[in-house]
């Protein structure tokens, strides 16, 4: 059995990934559509534990990282915003969530409820 922390997370992120997985189905999917199911499934997971918000972040950071250049290579395009866009937010939260994890920043810099 699963014990929910954090309820409003948890709603949220389910929310947003039922929403998300309707839009995906009905039309094509894009890079802001993968972003928004990172951060849904970020939502879902820190709903769940949000004990552990600095290794979710660093996970997250990861997986948009990888996300982002699995659709460079994919889809063969240039440089957009929204690739220039996944980089940025990743890089970011990797160096929040270690940073967090080695008490270089406060811990209430990445809770955002």
């Amino acid at each position: 059995m699963v014990k929910v922390r954090n309820k409003i997370s948890l709603v949220i992120g389910f929310f947003l990934m039922f929403i998300i997985i309707a839009i995906v189905v009905g039309s094509q999917i894009s890079l802001i559509l993968i972003y928004l199911l990172l951060f849904a499934l970020y939502s879902i997971l820190n709903g769940i534990s949000s004990y552990k918000t600095e290794i979710l972040y660093v996970i997250l950071g990861v997986i948009t990282l990888i996300s982002v250049f699995i659709w460079l290579i994919n889809q063969k395009s240039s440089l957009s915003f929204e690739v220039i866009l996944g980089v940025i937010l990743g890089i970011i939260t990797i160096i929040l969530g270690i940073g967090v994890l080695f008490e270089y920043f406060p811990k209430k810099w990445i809770q955002w409820y």
